[in-house]
């Protein structure tokens, strides 16, 4: 009896091998910066702060792909803390846990660190779990425009914030965050370009 032919598998498509292949690192970057939304909105800062050492260390060790990442990271925490910072200096929005004790000193911050936190671990999904929104940054805008009011005032009813003038503070938060996340997407889209060699 003649041996039966074994048909040729069909290849992969180049964009499917990809994705399988950063599927780990993308799962662990989705987690990551999802347990720390959890932490920093339900624990504030007693434990936003070391869990962010931490996931900063595992995205390091496991996720990161070029150095050029952290410029990435620091430059959107900053930029994302300091809009938060005119949001409750135009008191838009009254955080939860800006009150620090220090031994015997009392600090009162504009901001509190799990929020700064929670920028820096927002940052780094930028060129991993969002990298498919690089190229489509106005669709990026509209998605952060109707997200980021909900996840606010979702995060302020959870964790004791307040929010004076719902309706204003979730225009101010749209408009920023329409501006903020396709900028930081397009910076990662540049460091990825840098970082891939060419052919």
């Amino acid at each position: 009896m003649a041996a039966k032919e074994s048909r040729p598998q069909a290849a992969r498509h180049p964009g499917e091998t990809e994705l399988m292949k950063n599927l780990p690192r993308l799962l662990l970057n989705f987690a990551l910066f999802q347990t720390g939304w959890a932490l920093c909105v339900f624990a504030g800062n007693l434990a936003a702060l070391p869990y962010t050492v931490a996931a900063l260390g595992i995205h390091a060790r496991w996720i990161l792909r070029t150095r050029r990442e952290w410029q990435l990271i620091a430059g959107l925490a900053a930029a994302g803390s300091g809009w938060d910072y005119l949001l409750a200096t135009l008191g838009l929005i009254h955080f939860a846990g800006t009150a620090i004790a220090l031994g015997p000193l009392a600090l009162t911050l504009a901001i509190p660190p799990w929020l700064a936190c929670l920028w820096l671990l927002f940052a780094t999904t930028l060129s991993h779990t969002f990298a498919w929104l690089h190229r489509r940054l106005p669709l990026a805008a509209i998605l952060a425009a109707l997200s980021a009011p909900l996840t606010y005032l979702g995060g302020a009813a959870l964790n004791g914030s307040e929010i004076p003038n719902p309706w204003l503070a979730a225009a101010a938060i749209a408009s920023g965050w329409a501006i903020l996340f396709p900028a930081g997407l397009f910076a990662a889209r540049r460091i990825a370009n840098q970082a891939t060699p060419h052919a």
